[in-house]
């Protein structure tokens, strides 16, 4: 249950992105967003985890900053797993990465 609620708030926050970026493009309408929300929902269950993991001594001494780099790196992983899903720059990659982790913690709030 949890993975398909992450996987609906990824592919929300994919939308809003989307909408608010002009260097995040989606082709291919609403399959995009939910293949790259299944996606996300999926590099956010595992992956996350264990790169947080790996970088507890960079999130020590940022003070969990770090984490946002996470998941700027989980937000290109998908760029590079899902062809239709372009992020132009870096801007757009770390604003798009605040929406998403801003998603992620309105669901970890309700739960």
């Amino acid at each position: 249950m949890r993975f398909i609620l992450r996987s609906i708030a990824s592919g929300l926050s994919l939308f809003v992105a989307d909408y608010l970026l002009s260097g995040v493009t989606f082709t291919g309408g609403i399959v995009t967003f939910v293949v790259g929300g299944l996606t996300l929902g999926a590099l956010l269950t595992v992956l996350r985890p264990l790169l947080k993991i790996l970088a507890f001594p960079f999130n020590i001494l940022t003070l969990g900053l770090f984490n946002i780099v996470i998941v700027m790196v989980l937000v290109w992983l998908l760029s590079q797993i899902v062809n239709k899903i372009t992020v132009e720059n870096l801007w757009s990659l770390l604003i798009t990465s605040l929406i998403v982790s801003f998603f992620d913690t309105l669901l970890t709030l309700k739960s």
